[in-house]
């Protein structure tokens, strides 16, 4: 069985689960970030971004934001290697 979705993005994203869920993995390309993140700020805690490209700098203060979020407090991690 799979879970209730819902598709309000981009034409070309996949539906995204309603469910809360520990884990899960969406593919998509790097324009749908910044919508993604826009809309999750709105209702999650903590949305951490890592973009392709990134400097060792940019990326290294990525996981400090990450790692300095409180263990139960929830997160969403979005991410492209483009």
């Amino acid at each position: 069985m799979h879970p209730p979705s819902t598709h309000d993005g981009p034409p070309d994203a996949p539906p995204v689960s309603t469910r809360r869920r520990t884990g899960g993995r969406l593919r998509f390309v790097p324009e749908h970030l910044e919508y993604f993140e826009e809309r999750l700020l709105a209702a999650v805690l903590h949305v951490i971004v890592l973009r392709g490209g990134m400097t060792d700098r940019e990326r290294r203060s990525v996981m400090e934001r990450l790692a300095a979020i409180p263990d139960g407090e929830e997160r969403v991690l979005l991410a492209t290697g483009r």
